[in-house]
Formats: structure tokens, sequence, C-alpha cells
């Protein structure tokens, strides 16, 4: 293994795709939209458990995502 020659990275490396695509099924979609989403960039996605944290985070599938609070938010990014 070689040791890094530069501490900087350069702007178009930072950020993976998966969080840009977090960020924009969060602010966009509706969280069924979202669910969708996970379960078609996830090969082993078990929809039932997906669905009983949306139901213990208090969320309905019609509610827009964009329009939920940061912490409910990051709660549904990590559903999927």
């Amino acid at each position: 293994m070689t040791r890094p020659t530069e501490r900087h990275i350069p702007h178009s490396e930072r950020g993976s795709g998966a969080a840009r695509i977090t960020e924009t099924a969060q602010t966009l979609g509706r969280v069924e939209d979202h669910l969708r989403l996970g379960a078609s960039l996830n090969l082993g996605w078990d929809n039932d458990p997906a669905a009983e944290r949306i139901r213990r985070l208090g969320l309905e599938l019609e509610q827009r995502a964009g329009r939920l609070s940061g912490g409910l938010r990051n709660c549904l990014s990590t559903i999927s």
C-alpha cells in the first residue's frame, strides 16, 4: 500500500452518487417513492422491515419527504 501524497480531495470526487440520489429522494419524492427507490437500488431489499420503520416513525406513504423535519428526513434516508 502506498502512502497518500496529498490531503486535498478534488471537488469532482467529493460525495457519492448514492448521497445525491438520497438527497433527491428526500426533497422531491413522497415517502412511498423513497421506498420504491430503495427497492430498486438494493437487491436484498425487504419491504416489511422498511414499512415497519415508516410506521414507527409515524409517517404516511403520501407525505412529501421534502416537507419532513431534518431528523425525519435523515431517518427516511437510512431506511434504504
